[in-house]
């Protein structure tokens, strides 16, 4: 992160994260979820977004009515974190990462399914699988789909260190053994591997024989990601909402006016216009090509 503030505000759940990546000095105030605080004059409280531990849509209402700012989110299963709870407002504020009809998720239970039959044919092979995925969120998802008969799971010490805090607030997770330099080639021979794709270049990865890879994105969706990065097979999962699920928060939340940020928010504010709802785009200094996201 490159913002440092003086004081956050956040939910108890993500105590440790933000901890972990900000410091442990920093000045940290957390409340429950669904537990209003009054801040000067208006109503604030946290609302489960299901994107990864600890993610919160931020409820503020005040004296013009009821405004929601969802942050990322994802409206599909997820064990590591509290599941996206629908919020009624008057302002709906939403991401739009994948507001294309063309993204839409399998059910997630398929992804890890197909992830597993890969896992187990690599490692019949006396191959390493080594798949990629963003270290936080993404990689917990994945590893709380991952049937452990098949073999050992390693993990990378960024993954590792995040796996601390999940474990910590309580979060059931396989056990994993981080990479070190104490680690034989003989002993990756039919494991896994969780890594965030920037690993693909370290020297382990160019060391170890033999191997498989993997990317867990919802990107993976166009064939093209897949070819660019160079990975053996994509899997399509995504801690973001679909154009459904998007559709879904926006539907729920009863909103006279609706804000579109952080994604593909033209195409998406000209869809929701045209199904009927006061929408327009909201430009933040995060405004960027979604195409250039690890999701």
């Amino acid at each position: 992160l490159d913002l440092v503030a003086g004081n956050y505000l956040a939910v108890k759940d993500s105590e440790l994260l933000l901890k972990t990546r900000l410091g442990g000095d920093i000045s940290l105030q957390t409340v429950e979820y669904n537990t209003p605080l009054k801040i000067n004059g208006v109503t604030v409280t946290f609302v489960p977004a299901g994107h990864v531990l600890g993610s919160s849509q931020i409820k503020v209402e005040g004296k013009s009515g009821v405004t929601v700012f969802t942050g990322d989110y994802a409206t599909l299963e997820n064990p590591t974190c509290a599941p996206f709870e629908p919020v009624r407002c008057n302002t709906f504020i939403t991401e739009s990462t994948f507001a294309l009809p063309i993204y839409k998720w399998e059910n997630p239970e398929i992804v890890f399914f197909e992830i597993n039959e890969w896992w187990k044919k690599n490692a019949s092979e006396n191959k390493t699988s080594i798949l990629f995925c963003y270290s936080l969120g993404k990689a917990q998802r994945v590893l709380s789909g991952l049937d452990e008969n098949n073999g050992k799971i390693f993990t990378h010490k960024t993954v590792e260190h995040l796996n601390y805090c999940y474990r910590k607030s309580g979060v059931k997770l396989p056990e994993t053994m981080m990479l070190d330099n104490n680690i034989l080639k003989s002993d990756l021979k039919g494991s896994i591997v969780i890594a965030p794709q920037s690993a693909l270049t370290e020297s382990w990865v160019l060391k170890t024989e033999n191997i498989s890879t993997g990317f867990a994105s919802g990107w993976m969706h166009l064939r093209g990601f897949r070819k660019r990065n160079n990975i053996d097979r994509g899997f399509v999962l995504s801690d973001h909402a679909d154009f459904d699920g998007l559709n879904y928060a926006v539907k729920s939340s009863g909103a006279s006016k609706i804000l579109v940020t952080h994604g593909f928010t033209s195409q998406y504010v000209r869809y929701l216009n045209d199904s009927g709802f006061d929408a327009q785009e909201l430009n933040t200094s995060s405004h960027d090509n979604p195409d250039s996201y690890n999701l």
